[in-house]
């Protein structure tokens, strides 16, 4: 009887610590995103710009080792063309109307 108990007791904890399991999901590829890009832009040997569906922006600033990704459109509308005449000032064309600038390098952009 004390064997089955203790396999039982066993049992019990085994299946406790199988659902103790941390999930933290991470997208794997393609990389940075799964988003179609639609344009891209160069502003330095360190930092690119690429711009897509869903007003994503994704951004390099260590020429592509790692890269975060921002939504400038809250309503999601997709960018299909992008130029920058300087580093600083830049503009992005999309659906439905979507025009955008910026003045400080693709930090923020305002609707125009």
């Amino acid at each position: 009887m004390k064997k089955l108990l203790f396999h039982l007791f066993i049992l019990i904890a085994l299946s406790l610590t199988a659902y103790a399991q941390d999930f933290s999901w991470e997208w794997q590829n393609p990389l940075p995103t799964g988003a179609d890009h639609n344009d891209a832009v160069i502003l330095s040997p360190n930092k690119f710009m690429l711009f897509g569906n869903g007003s994503a922006v994704t951004v390099s600033t260590d020429a592509g080792t790692t890269w975060s990704i921002s939504y400038i459109d809250p309503q999601a509308r997709d960018i299909y063309d992008v130029i920058f005449p300087d580093q600083n000032t830049g503009y992005v064309v999309g659906t439905f109307g979507l025009i955008m600038k910026t003045t400080d390098g693709g930090t923020s952009w305002v609707e125009q």
